[in-house]
């Protein structure tokens, strides 16, 4: 069970969400059910589960055919392979997970072979305390204490980097609904909150000068949804012009699966949960 968070409509956001006929501070008419998964890339699939369940708690197991962690209903998932590059570069820079202690998380996680990449800072005017870290495969980490964010640890964010953050985020929010809130009070974050049974999870945007790559083959490779209403779905995606890298297959007993192109490249998958299946 989550807490409530702070939740301030995002100005600026507002205006696009509006454009596209929708309404901050609640669910856009859309057919995705919620947030699913996180998809990296390593050579060992086992040791970067692991490392991140050593450092971030969770359930290890398998998703499908994959190693990974599990933040109630959120997941980590690994496959096998060797990253084209960090994530730095990329439309999506960094996943963000919550602990109780920042400072010590960033210790424990160049303990384990990671590296500090920025150190713990408290945001008196938000409440939270953040900093970043980079997992031995390039992965860079945001730690923050997001204790509203249901408890600690847990798989907390993913943040977007964009040359337009308005039409970005304004794109995941009709694409994927969610929730269209400030994090935390900061307006200037465009950000939505996917409640997924509970377990919630946001998308941040950020306005950033420059182009950045696309994510297919780096080290967060894509990022993921779910629904169990899924040809309609994809019809509706098809409708509105997305472009499908990947047609619908079923990966295994559980899962159907396509991948789409999101803005400034980020790869997404979107994931069918068929009945009887595991997760």
């Amino acid at each position: 069970m989550r807490f409530a968070s702070r939740r301030v409509p995002v100005s600026g956001f507002l205006v696009s969400v509006l454009a596209l006929g929708l309404a901050p501070g609640a669910a856009p008419p859309v057919l995705a059910e919620d947030f699913d998964h996180v998809h990296l890339i390593a050579p060992d699939t086992m040791a970067a589960a692991t490392w991140y369940n050593d450092l971030f708690g969770g359930t290890l197991g398998k998703s499908g055919p994959f190693d990974a962690v599990f933040y109630g209903n959120d997941i980590l998932k690994v496959r096998e392979g060797e990253p084209t590059s960090g994530s730095g570069a990329t439309s999506l820079d960094h996943i963000g997970f919550s602990v109780p202690d920042v400072a010590a998380t960033l210790e424990q996680c160049e303990a384990a072979g990671g590296k500090v990449v920025g150190a713990a800072r408290h945001v008196e005017a938000a409440g939270f305390t953040f900093g970043f870290c980079e997992d031995p495969w390039g992965t860079r980490i945001e730690v923050i204490d997001d204790m509203d964010h249901g408890g600690a640890p847990g798989l907390h964010h993913v943040h977007v980097f964009s040359g337009d953050a308005v039409a970005t985020a304004a794109w995941y929010a009709k694409q994927f609904g969610g929730e269209v809130v400030a994090f935390k009070g900061l307006a200037p974050l465009h950000s939505i909150l996917y409640d997924n049974r509970g377990d919630e999870t946001w998308l941040i945007v950020n306005q950033v000068p420059g182009d950045r790559t696309g994510t297919d083959g780096t080290v967060v490779d894509h990022i993921g949804w779910h629904t169990l209403k899924y040809d309609p779905w994809l019809e509706r995606l098809r409708a509105d012009g997305v472009k499908f890298v990947e047609e619908p297959r079923v990966l295994d007993d559980g899962h159907r699966i396509a991948f789409i192109e999101g803005p400034n490249g980020t790869k997404i998958e979107v994931v069918e949960l068929l009945e009887g299946g595991a997760p």
